[in-house]
């Protein structure tokens, strides 16, 4: 078995934790929704925790494909998902980081075309 760059390690483990951490955050995003659809009045806020949790649950799928990639050898592939996932769940900073450092490992450029 081949080793991985440092890069494309550091990558697979960012977008690993992107994921966790996501997941978390869509928990919390259904307690505030919960408090203000019960005991304040249900408002734009309320609509905008539905969409934030719908979107991050998108950014959570395609963070999965992403690592998916990752775990296939795919770096190039992983890294582009990582972007979208990213972009999908209000510019999640973690995607972000995790899919540019698989962009930028050995194993990306040899997969690239």
């Amino acid at each position: 078995m081949k080793r991985l760059s440092s890069e494309a390690n550091i990558g697979k483990l960012i977008l690993l934790l992107g994921v966790i951490l996501s997941s978390i955050s869509i928990i919390f995003f259904f307690i505030i929704g919960i408090f203000f659809l019960k005991f304040v009045h249900p408002s734009l806020f309320s609509i905008f925790i539905f969409f934030a949790v719908l979107s991050r649950i998108f950014g959570i799928v395609f963070g999965l494909f992403a690592y998916n990639s990752c775990l296939k050898g795919d770096f190039y592939k992983a890294g582009i998902l990582g972007i979208v996932a990213s972009l999908l769940s209000f510019v999640d900073l973690i995607f972000l980081v995790g899919a540019i450092l698989c962009l930028l490992s050995k194993e990306a450029k040899k997969n690239r075309y």
